[in-house]
């Protein structure tokens, strides 16, 4: 490969690799389903060095980013978000009995009312206090969609 054709194809990796994505589908069409809403590792990480918001733990312990899709029904089948995680305890997210992926009461946000949490209210501060909406579209279509669903929670 000659030196002029591999500065190219290092230009197009690397133009590639800058590429926003967006990270809340638009809409649930079917490109929504095949290809959901990008990953956002830097944002996980965020996530996981916060509290748990069962047990207040942090620190040594593993903590898990949970992507409360009980909490949208609208993405119900879809992958939410890396924008709408919360931190659990990994044996509160899955591992023993009493644990979020092991509850078969009733739907996510019973699991969520039992524990006393509100899971919207944490996720509007926890974005706020990290992005600027007016900024970054994609924090603000997960604001909007908390808001949306915050809404219908009250109204149900």
């Amino acid at each position: 490969m000659s030196f002029a054709k591999g500065r190219k194809a290092q230009a197009r990796k690397a133009a590639k690799a800058t590429r926003a994505k967006s990270l809340v589908p638009k809409r649930l069409g079917v490109s929504a389903i095949e290809k959901g809403p990008a990953r956002d590792e830097k944002h996980l990480a965020l996530v996981r060095e916060q509290r748990c918001l069962v047990t207040g733990v942090s620190g040594q312990y593993l903590i898990a980013a949970h992507h409360p899709k009980g909490m949208f029904p609208r993405t119900t089948g879809v992958r939410i978000s890396d924008l709408l995680t919360v931190p659990l305890l990994h044996r509160k997210h899955t591992l023993y009995a009493d644990s979020l992926h092991e509850f078969k009461e009733g739907p996510e946000r019973e699991w969520w009312r039992r524990q006393e949490i509100d899971v919207y209210a944490w996720l509007r501060q926890f974005l706020l206090s990290r992005y600027n909406p007016q900024a970054d579209q994609d924090v603000a279509t997960a604001l909007r969609m908390i808001t949306q669903q915050e809404a219908k929670e009250k109204a149900a």
